[in-house]
């Protein structure tokens, strides 16, 4: 019904709207005779007030569109008054309707946070959906934009800060849901409050108000960017996993700069409360992937891991004055009082074990190339023939030596070695990582090894090496871009299958018995760590080029390990 004494004011069915012609100048741009929209109150003093702001936001927006002059600050000025609009309904709150109310809370804040994650993602890539972009263009319409006669440019402008308001809405929804009378404060600096813009100056107060850096998503992308060259590939994927859901929480949009130590509190005890089963949870936000049920989260050394990504970054951003201070120095997790795991200590293998090791069907004949643990009259000498021997020989490390590329080893000189280094290509099949400066060396070979006729095999891969250059190419990197992971399965079921299942026994076992086996032939400290590639820590071993090939190759030929293996395994024929 009509006849209301306030101009622009309707009563529709218990509820006010507001109502405005369009100039006649303007219908063709605008595409409507008139705008309206509810003022979702049926309250006369409440909706006298809003149809007073309403239309005095509405002839700006027309004057602006008069002007022909839609510069980025105007848009500023429409996304800015649609936020105010979509605040509005957010302040109202929420009214728990169920018997359950934190269970209620809780999913409403899951649901918030989904929209926020979505709707933040959209904004950073700058992908909207079809369905998203039209309901923006008609919002904008209401506000008197008609998106036909702008640029792309700017549509891409206008649709981005739709998406921005309509996630800082879900924020204060989300904020409101626990909070009723604190004054809330928009983490999008678009949205800052009016208090902060000064009468005499508003455009420089306004820049002055704004926080001036960095945003959070921006500067994580350039900490990891600038961390890649230290990193192997699996420690940048599992870091990058973490540091999304620290941005997921904190907001990709947050200026760095604002952070607190609160938020990072905050940060950490959502943390904590993560489901143990988290990361199956996929497309889901990062509030959705918590649980209130205590037994069912992750434990809490888990969640000091997690956390620990979120300390390095901000030890990072203050070392190189991104942030004035370190928001989260002070901010730990708490893993006193939890039990332990008891994780057997690793041994080296004795004798005994060797030799049931080393007379295993690998090594004496197997049945076939796809049954090589079953006993039978085919020896195989390909990677799994030789890299456990290698390993036994060297005490290198598993991945040391499954990288080895053909040009790493040397057999037919004086005095013949593996060399280990990160040198050559960098494929996915190719690349090398050597632990630290100290892994980077060359280790003489046993002549046991020469012996058993590793020479054969390896000039025998070179002859057929068909464009293929590591030389233990059959075994493949793990999903997590480790050159071991495979392989160190597949030497677990060899132990299994042998009947050494101590659970001390693995492949670095090995590494443990060449360092005893050093020790047992009086060999110096600095020569042994020089071939296992360790790091003493003294100053003078920075000095010089350490010990000669020569040196080193005398030490491993007088190893006193506690089998040869040439009286076990049968040299080649």
């Amino acid at each position: 019904m009509s006849g209301c004494r306030v101009p622009h004011l309707q009563l529709r069915r218990g509820t006010y709207h507001f109502r405005m012609r369009v100039p006649d100048d303007l219908r063709s741009r605008v595409g409507t005779l008139e705008v309206t929209r509810s003022l979702g109150t049926g309250s006369l003093s409440k909706a006298h007030r809003l149809v007073i702001a309403y239309r005095a936001r509405l002839m700006e927006v027309f004057e602006m569109l008069k002007a022909n002059n839609y510069t980025k600050e105007r848009a500023r000025h429409v996304i800015q008054t649609c936020f105010h609009d979509l605040a509005q309904r957010a302040e109202d709150g929420f009214k728990l309707t169920s018997n359950d109310p934190d269970l209620e809370l809780f999913e409403q804040e899951c649901m918030a946070e989904e929209a926020i994650v979505e709707l933040t993602r959209a904004s950073f890539s700058r992908q909207f959906s079809a369905d998203f972009t039209a309901h923006a263009v008609g919002i904008l319409a209401e506000y008197g934009v008609d998106v036909s006669e702008l640029p792309d440019a700017a549509l891409n402008d206008l649709t981005d800060g739709y998406s921005r308001a309509l996630a800082e809405q879900q924020r204060l929804f989300k904020f409101r849901l626990r909070e009723r009378l604190r004054p809330y404060i928009p983490h999008d600096p678009l949205f800052a409050p009016p208090s902060t813009i000064s009468i005499e100056n508003p455009e420089k107060s306004a820049l002055a108000a704004q926080p001036t850096g960095p945003n959070l998503k921006e500067l994580v992308d350039h900490y990891l960017a600038e961390k890649r060259a230290s990193w192997t590939d699996k420690t940048l994927r599992t870091n990058s996993a973490k540091a999304v859901l620290m941005v997921e929480h904190l907001g990709a949009q947050t200026p760095v700069t604002t952070i607190t130590p609160q938020d990072v509190r905050g940060y950490r005890d959502a943390v904590r409360r993560l489901h143990r089963d988290y990361r199956r949870r996929a497309g889901q936000g990062f509030s959705a992937k918590q649980t209130e049920v205590v037994s069912q989260r992750i434990a809490p050394k888990t969640a000091k891991l997690i956390f620990e990504t979120c300390k390095a970054f901000f030890r990072w951003a203050a070392s190189d004055a991104y942030v004035p201070t370190n928001p989260a120095s002070e901010i730990r997790v708490d893993v006193t009082g939890q039990p332990k795991k008891v994780t057997p200590k690793r041994r080296p293998f004795t004798a005994a074990e060797l030799k049931i090791l080393f007379s295993c069907p690998v090594f004496r004949g197997s049945r076939s190339v796809h049954h090589r643990f079953q006993p039978g009259d085919l020896i195989i000498r390909d990677a799994k023939f030789w890299v456990p021997i290698l390993g036994y020989y060297t005490g290198a490390r598993l991945g040391e030596i499954v990288q080895l590329h053909l040009t790493d080893v040397e057999v037919d000189g004086p005095y013949p070695y593996i060399d280990v280094n990160e040198e050559g290509p960098t494929g996915p099949d190719d690349r090398k990582h050597v632990k630290s400066a100290a892994g980077v060396r060359r280790i003489p070979l046993h002549p046991d090894v020469m012996a058993l006729g590793f020479a054969a095999f390896v000039n025998g891969r070179r002859t057929a090496k068909q464009g293929r250059k590591r030389l233990f190419h059959e075994l493949r990197f793990g999903a997590d871009g480790q050159a071991s992971t495979t392989t160190s399965k597949w030497f677990g079921r060899l132990l299994g299958s042998c009947g050494l299942d101590d659970p001390s026994l693995v492949f670095h076992s090995f590494r443990h018995g060449v360092q005893d086996a050093f020790k047992n032939a009086l060999t110096p400290q600095y020569v042994t760590d020089r071939i296992v590639g360790h790091a003493d820590g003294k100053v003078s071993s920075g000095y010089g080029v350490g010990t000669s090939l020569a040196v080193n190759a005398e030490a491993v030929r007088a190893l006193k390990l506690p089998v040869s293996l040439v009286g076990i395994i049968a040299p080649t024929s």
